[in-house]
């Protein structure tokens, strides 16, 4: 007796293949509901700031930037953005810096500050933006000198809207 399989390319279908394909797809889901539902491990965030803080001391190209007030004063950028940071970032609760960037006029005087925030949830945006504001002008008069410094912080933008801390790198936030 010979017994005759079908071939795969018959368009015969594999019932066993089919039901496999399933029952594997099913497994897939029920992983990726456990790992998405399960708290990341500590370890994972202790090395995200490890690493977030390691990136923040990096070197980078900075630029100068002139007291109107003092002509023999010019400022770095990276002293103003640790300064501005620190402040920023004890000021508000509910807020984080994510990232301050510069307009520098050809004559290098500071024209323009923007400043990138992490905010969270069910905070008051106006709120933060107006106390950022308030905060930074601070920063700025006491780094590039009192008096008639005409720089005004224009915008205050949200980059990103985290429930949790903002001021900790924390990847269950990016879960969902």
């Amino acid at each position: 007796m010979e017994m005759t399989l079908p071939h795969p390319d018959d368009g015969a279908p594999d019932e066993a293949a089919e039901r496999a394909a399933q029952l594997g797809a099913e497994d897939l889901r029920r992983a990726t509901e456990q790992l998405r539902s399960a708290p990341p491990p500590r370890r994972a965030v202790e090395i995200a700031d490890a690493v977030l803080r390691r990136a923040m001391a990096a070197p980078r190209r900075a630029r100068l930037a002139r007291s109107r007030h003092d002509d023999e004063l010019q400022v770095s950028t990276t002293a103003i953005t640790a300064t501005m940071r620190a402040d920023v970032d004890t000021a508000l609760a509910g807020a984080a810096v994510q990232q301050i960037d510069y307009d520098i006029s050809p004559d290098g005087y500071l024209a323009a500050v923007r400043l990138d925030l992490l905010v969270q949830y069910g905070s008051s945006l106006v709120d933060l933006a107006d106390e950022a504001r308030v905060v930074m002008a601070g920063s700025l008069e006491r780094l590039l000198g009192a008096g008639d410094v005409p720089v005004v912080v224009h915008h205050v933008h949200v980059e990103d809207v985290t429930i949790g801390d903002p001021h900790v790198v924390d990847p269950g936030d990016e879960a969902g």
